[in-house]
């Protein structure tokens, strides 16, 4: 649905874009140079204009968590609701804008971490569609987000230790960090199957596939859960396309349907194999989201896939055209994007910055 914009929109988006420039021009400084102080300052900046905020539609209820947090004494703290990470940050918090910071932090933080093992080209690009895509999305669902980014530093475990034990076992270890935050990362522990399938291009396909069936598929579903009499508030959304998961899913797929149909001089690369088959897991999950409430929400886990995916497709084609045509035109899709969904739209409540 289309909004008035007026001068304090206007006035908010300058400040959106002159803090984003400007943390973009320190990673670059960081990606060039190596030197860990500008990666510090280019996530600090974003961190401090998600502290001193008070827009983000989930705004004021993860103030009220805070002030019932903050609250509790010893023996109540261990059995409130929440997650036992979110939880600690917000006990051990001087200020709900303690919170804000530490959060957005450890967000940017897990997400450099991941773009400095995934991505060894173009890093930049991974940094503008974190912050073009995902910085709005965060500020709005900033404990699933958090799960998100860990969610994707566990993801580096399954390649970064050549010993299979040792990969299972840190990957189940960051996974239940991750589920510290957000009890849905828990979800994320079938991922390894996606690693050890060896031909990821029949798995992609079956995934695809797979799409078709899931409205006949959720009547099975469905059904079982009401039998069970668990998830029930959940069930029976009307079927709902988003326009933000049209637009934000068409470069990754394009680039996807090149990998898939060989087109294009892409090498076998088994890390990029293996994100492109997760990423692919954000179709079914959205279908199944049309017809279940808040199960879209777990598209994010493997939409955030795309933040590796680009740059790596980029820096895998041969053609110095080609790879100035895939970056350009992903830079100015996001950028549109980010004016459509977050600007016009305004559909995480991002506007005016107050």
């Amino acid at each position: 649905m289309l909004r008035n914009i007026n001068i304090n929109d206007l006035a908010s988006l300058f400040l959106y874009i002159i803090i984003f420039a400007y943390s973009i021009f320190l990673y670059n400084k960081y990606s060039k140079e190596r030197n860990v102080i500008f990666l510090i300052f280019s996530i600090l900046i974003v961190a401090l204009l998600a502290t001193f905020r008070k827009s983000g539609t989930d705004y004021y209820n993860y103030e009220h968590i805070y002030e019932s947090i903050s609250k509790l004494d010893v023996s109540e703290f261990f059995s409130y609701y929440i997650e036992l990470g979110w939880r600690f940050i917000n006990y051990i918090s001087p200020n709900y804008y303690f919170v804000l910071f530490i959060s957005s932090f450890i967000f940017l933080s897990f997400s450099a971490a991941s773009i400095n093992y995934f991505v060894k080209k173009y890093k930049l690009v991974s940094w503008i569609i974190l912050l073009l895509v995902f910085y709005g999305v965060f500020i709005n669902i900033m404990r699933q987000m958090l799960a998100v980014s860990i969610f994707s530093y566990a993801c580096v475990q399954l390649f970064k230790n050549k010993n299979l034990g040792a990969k299972l076992l840190l990957y189940i270890f960051w996974i239940i960090i991750a589920a510290m935050f957000h009890k849905s990362a828990l979800l994320m522990l079938i991922v390894p199957l996606f690693y050890f399938i060896k031909n990821k291009r029949t798995a992609l396909l079956l995934v695809l596939i797979v799409c078709p069936l899931i409205p006949v598929l959720s009547v099975l579903i469905f059904g079982i859960l009401r039998y069970l009499n668990i998830y029930n508030s959940y069930i029976g959304n009307d079927m709902d396309l988003d326009i933000s998961f049209i637009l934000c899913m068409l470069p990754p797929f394009a680039l996807m349907l090149l990998y898939l149909f060989n087109i294009g001089s892409f090498k076998k690369d088994s890390k990029l194999s293996t994100l492109i088959c997760l990423y692919s897991l954000c179709f079914p999950i959205q279908v199944l989201g049309f017809m279940a409430k808040n199960v879209d929400r777990l598209t994010y886990y493997f939409y955030f896939m795309m933040i590796f995916i680009i740059p790596m497709i980029i820096s895998q084609e041969k053609k110095r055209l080609n790879k100035s045509s895939i970056k350009n035109l992903s830079l100015v899709w996001y950028s549109f994007y980010f004016l459509a969904v977050f600007f016009v739209v305004n559909l995480t409540d991002m506007f005016p910055y107050r």
